[in-house]
């Protein structure tokens, strides 16, 4: 039973059952600042935030809804495997971002 809840917790820890991870709701807040900077131009944050026009809420928002659909067609073609570990491989993504956008700031 242990185990199971280990997983249930690592899963819920990077969004699990498809929602946008919460170190990519950090990354998202942490890179709002430097959106108009043209050398963090190439992350995919700015796309969502302009769309948003500015708006990290409304950007968070959008991003977790694509997520979510990503998520279900993964699971639909490859197993809920395949999918949780695609939401793995976002959250690791997300913070390595989040730790750069913190790194210049400070």
């Amino acid at each position: 039973m242990l185990p199971l809840v280990m997983l249930t917790l690592t899963l819920a820890a990077c969004g699990g059952s498809g929602k946008l991870p919460e170190s990519c709701v950090s990354a998202m807040e942490a890179y709002a600042p430097l959106a108009d900077n043209p050398d963090f131009s190439g992350y995919p944050m700015h796309i969502w935030l302009q769309d948003a026009n500015g708006d990290v809420k409304a950007a968070t928002a959008a991003w977790n809804k694509r997520v979510e659909a990503d998520y279900e067609a993964i699971e639909k073609r490859a197993g809920s495997k395949s999918a949780e570990l695609q939401m793995e491989n976002q959250a690791q993504q997300c913070s390595r971002w989040l730790e750069k956008f913190e790194q210049y700031k400070n």
